[in-house]
């Protein structure tokens, strides 16, 4: 089960915590946010090699929620995805 943890929350800057998630989801996750021009800068770092943690940074243009910025990318990955089985199914 993934735990998120906020650990700041200022401004157009929000820096969370994820446990129990790898690479493969927030690679997607940063990408789709690095696609919306309201997202200034998304990045994620594992915090070491033998805990399964992932600290992410989210920075957004003024008026533009970091969070809220997080549920459209995740909104828009789940359209993506639901497009991709759809496009699968039809070809077996």
């Amino acid at each position: 089960m993934i735990n998120i943890e906020i650990l700041s929350n200022k401004d157009n800057v929000l820096e969370i915590i994820i446990k129990n998630e790898g690479y493969t989801l927030l690679n997607l996750l940063v990408d789709e946010l690095n696609r919306d021009p309201d997202v200034k800068y998304a990045a994620y770092t594992m915090l070491h090699p033998l805990e399964n943690k992932i600290k992410m940074i989210v920075m957004t243009s003024d008026g533009v929620s970091p969070l809220e910025a997080i549920k459209k990318a995740v909104s828009n990955l789940d359209r993506k995805i639901s497009k991709l089985r759809e496009e699968i199914r039809k070809i077996t």
